[in-house]
């Protein structure tokens, strides 16, 4: 986040749609205030939180971003971030493709609407009368999003009932020893993944001596 927080510009933080509204309503009680008011009173990691969500995007190299409409304007920012990086030190990271959601109502379609379909696929595995995600989606046309996600939770809450009771057993402490293997395993590759890149980040930006 450091080496990115470099090249990211203080005037595009501050006219970032999020970082207005949370700063305004953070004191609510404070009539007419400026931005200079604002700024003096808000917290470095809401102004800085898009260096950091640019950075994990980054990190990762991801190439697509599903996101709602209040976080359009952080991607464009990982966006700029990636061009910026890759113009001045050369190309490495990878400028992600911002993926929303404009239709209404459910439908099963992983290739142009993957979180809905991903929801019903987990509704679908969980469901006891075993109905296709198709069926789901036709039995649901009259759902809105937050119902049916809601739904989707109960179901899977019913359904992960096998699954907390070994939850359970692995949480004693006479287990602990191979929960930690698992979790350790884990932050392995995850760690791999990301030293890759930020090797070539420190090289590319002369900083391969920190």
């Amino acid at each position: 986040m450091w080496i990115l927080s470099c090249s990211a510009s203080m005037g595009y933080l501050s006219r970032m749609t999020q970082w207005k509204l949370q700063s305004k309503s953070a004191d609510s009680r404070v009539e007419m205030q400026t931005d200079r008011d604002i700024n003096a009173r808000s917290g470095l990691g809401l102004f800085s939180y898009p260096v950091l969500q640019a950075a994990d995007i980054l990190l990762y190299q991801a190439t697509h971003v599903p996101v709602g409409h209040d976080q359009v304007q952080h991607l464009e920012f990982a966006r700029e971030m990636a061009k910026s990086f890759n113009t001045a030190h050369g190309r490495l990271f990878t400028e992600p493709q911002t993926i929303m959601y404009s239709i209404e109502g459910l439908s099963y379609d992983p290739l142009k609407r993957p979180g809905v379909s991903n929801l019903l696929s987990l509704m679908a595995y969980m469901d006891p009368n075993r109905r296709s995600e198709e069926q789901i989606a036709a039995d649901g046309r009259s759902l809105t999003m937050r119902a049916f996600k809601e739904e989707v939770s109960d179901v899977i809450i019913k359904g992960l009932t096998d699954i907390k009771a070994k939850f359970d057993f692995f949480s004693d402490t006479t287990q602990w020893g191979h929960l930690r293997e698992i979790i350790s395993l884990g932050n392995e590759k995850a760690r791999l993944k990301a030293n890759s890149t930020m090797i070539q980040v420190r090289n590319i930006a002369g900083l391969d001596s920190i």
